[in-house]
């Protein structure tokens, strides 16, 4: 299946990438992406496409979050990330298990 997307639509690069990086041709998929869905330099409308993401994410049957390429300090911000994670996991003194 082609990557389409018509002749006047211009795209950043971080965008380029991701539909790369998700592009199935074997397969049809739907995506929806927040920098094509609207105008990102108009209020108005990006105000509307706001109010309209939780529709879109409640559809969803799998959604993914796109940060950019990884660089040098990806590993350690994951390691952040998890190490968070784990904390606010842990029961602390005095809590109950649920």
């Amino acid at each position: 299946v082609p990557l389409v997307l018509s002749n006047t639509t211009k795209v950043t690069e971080n965008v380029k990438t991701i539909l790369l990086h998700l592009r199935d041709r074997e397969k049809f998929r739907w995506l929806w992406i927040d920098a094509l869905a609207n105008d990102q330099d108009d209020y108005w409308d990006r105000t509307i496409q706001v109010a309209q993401m939780p529709a879109a994410y409640v559809k969803a049957r799998r959604t993914l979050i796109w940060l950019g390429e990884s660089d040098h300090e990806t590993e350690s911000a994951f390691g952040c990330i998890r190490q968070q994670a784990i904390f606010e996991s842990t029961p602390r003194v005095g809590e109950k298990f649920s």
